[in-house]
């Protein structure tokens, strides 16, 4: 089933329908109870085996062939989406493409959302650690985030400081959301939209 274009999810317990874009039960008897959004990442299978090698997989039927070129698609635009707050953004894989580190504020929360082009991997994290407000480049550099103010080294994966005076903190993750453009757009009208 779809609702503003979006698929539906249905839980067997109740059969209650709920919005995956809104994380809130739309119909049935949990209506406008909400879920608790739990953190998953997009990703090629040769980037998740190379960070994770013990994993296994489940093979479905679609190939990988058109995964990438399907995100990056301007005639239907996906994007992450991210909520603190009220405040919704939505960040287009081919704007994240042209840079692939970069910083926004959202309901007075600075946030870094983070682009692996190759792999369409793509993290949130607020951009302060232990009241530090920290600022990051627009790239990463051997596939680490480095902050400017103490040039320590971060693992986009973790959020974790792998190098560094800051070595072992880690940063608070922004659970985002894949997303076609325009249905986010139409869930939260007055989100921004960055294409």
């Amino acid at each position: 089933m779809l609702w503003q274009r979006s698929l539906v999810i249905r839980d067997i317990e109740t059969g209650s329908l709920w919005s995956h874009i809104l994380g809130r039960c739309m119909q049935g008897p949990l209506k406008d109870k909400s879920f608790e959004f739990i953190p998953a990442t997009l990703t090629t299978w040769k980037d998740w085996k190379t960070k994770h090698p013990d994993s296994t997989v489940l093979n479905m039927s679609r190939t990988a062939s058109t995964f990438i070129r399907d995100l990056l698609d301007e005639k239907y635009p996906v994007g992450y989406g991210i909520k603190i707050g009220q405040k919704t953004a939505a960040y287009s894989y081919r704007h994240l493409a042209d840079h692939p580190v970069y910083e926004d504020k959202l309901s007075d929360q600075a946030v870094v959302i983070v682009f692996d082009a190759p792999s369409t991997r793509t993290f949130a994290y607020e951009c302060a650690v232990d009241d530090l407000a920290l600022t990051f480049g627009d790239t990463l550099q051997d596939g680490l985030l480095i902050d400017e103010s103490t040039q320590s080294k971060w693992d986009p994966w973790t959020g974790e400081a792998v190098e560094g005076s800051l070595k072992g903190k880690r940063l608070r993750p922004v659970y985002g959301l894949i997303t076609y453009m325009n249905a986010w757009e139409k869930f939260y009208p007055d989100g921004q939209l960055i294409r």
